[in-house]
């Protein structure tokens, strides 16, 4: 199986070292600056190691989330279906897409002794089935695209923003309907006599 790390350039430091430890330890690992052939038109060779890769490891710091690549390459990864397993380095925000994954906690380790977080993504990375896979729709290259999916009654009523939109939803259409229910106050003709 393949590993696709992705990372912001400001980690370069640890992201090549856990990616050669990885690979010295028998794990099919794709890293940018050490697949990337010279003269290979990057954006050409990290598209088909994203497709190639099954598991989609992601480095979080406060610099990878807010670099435009890395927010990229998740949303591919999670659009197509790949095993996901973040790996935090520095305390941040976990970007929204990727709030439902475990992660690996690096942040107390030193980079000299990371050993037993280590430990940790390797057997993740040996035992897929410990690695949640992203449920992103795939997108079809075709008009006619498979049905969509049925919402799911549970996530709609657990997430408080569409709790908060249908509600309101609800107080606008009580109001109009008893606003439609009456009648503005007409007078009644009277018959005069000549």
């Amino acid at each position: 199986m393949t590993t696709f790390i992705s990372y912001s350039r400001a980690n370069s430091d640890f992201a090549v070292r856990l990616a050669k430890d990885l690979k010295a330890a028998g794990y099919d690992i794709w890293l940018d600056q050490l697949d990337i052939p010279t003269g290979a038109r990057w954006d050409d060779e990290l598209q088909k190691a994203l497709d190639a890769c099954n598991i989609f490891l992601i480095i979080l710091s406060p610099e990878s989330i807010e670099s435009e690549n890395v927010k990229d390459e998740i949303g591919y990864a999670i659009d197509k279906g790949k095993h996901i397993l973040p790996v935090m380095i520095k305390q941040c925000e976990v970007p929204f897409r990727l709030r439902r994954f475990q992660y690996v906690d690096f942040t107390n380790e030193e980079l000299d002794e990371y050993g037993e977080r280590f430990e940790e993504t390797k057997s993740l990375l040996s035992d897929t089935t410990q690695l949640p896979k992203a449920t992103g729709a795939e997108r079809s290259s075709s008009p006619v695209s498979a049905p969509a999916p049925k919402p799911d009654a549970k996530k709609l009523f657990s997430n408080p923003m569409l709790l908060g939109a249908g509600a309101i939803i609800v107080v606008i259409l009580i109001a109009v309907l008893i606003m439609g229910g009456r009648q503005p106050a007409t007078p009644i003709p009277t018959q005069t006599s000549i």
